[in-house]
């Protein structure tokens, strides 16, 4: 049985070996040691703390998710730059893409205004279906996130919970999104 408290003395190896074994607190070591490094690299490339934080955290489900088929060729500590540095580079790709889509919607001629409009609409509604359809705990702390604009760390004091629960929740969130919206995505 491994000891929470020997955890900070392992190296990174160690403990993303632990990681790939199933072990939640050698991940959350992990967490502690490099969340705010990597926030603060996030931090000076975009000026939106709160997407700053979504990238980061993205960053960790997903190594968290792949933990049994990622193969580090470098540190730890460079695998982790390096994801949140290509996860910058896809937000502002997508913020063109978002930026572009926004101008042709709003310098075009009235009928292709017309069916964007209806387009939009129906976008709308389908979030909002999706929107209702998530549970309730799961909405809540989405909702907080999103609607509110507030900080994992917020949300969870204000409701208790863990962060990494918080996370848990927009996690799943933002898959069932994607998994019921995938018919209006943009290629990449």
């Amino acid at each position: 049985m491994l000891k929470k408290n020997l955890l900070p003395h392992y190296s990174d190896e160690k403990l993303f070996s632990l990681i790939q074994n199933d072990n939640a607190r050698a991940f959350d070591e992990i967490y502690r040691r490099y969340f705010s490094l990597l926030l603060a690299n996030v931090c000076r490339k975009i000026d939106n703390s709160h997407l700053a934080e979504d990238i980061v955290q993205e960053v960790f489900t997903s190594l968290y998710k792949n933990r049994q088929q990622v193969n580090l060729q470098v540190s730890l500590r460079s695998y982790l730059i390096q994801a949140v540095k290509y996860k910058v580079y896809n937000e502002y790709r997508s913020n063109t893409v978002r930026s572009t889509y926004r101008q042709a919607f709003f310098y075009s001629n009235c009928k292709t205004d017309f069916a964007n409009s209806l387009e939009t609409a129906e976008l709308r509604k389908k979030i909002d279906t999706v929107y209702m359809q998530l549970p309730l705990k799961c909405r809540q702390v989405f909702s907080m996130s999103r609607n509110e604009r507030l900080t994992m760390k917020d949300i969870s004091g204000q409701l208790q919970i863990s962060v990494s629960t918080v996370e848990k929740h927009i996690s799943k969130a933002l898959s069932i999104f994607r998994a019921n919206l995938q018919e209006y995505s943009y290629p990449s």
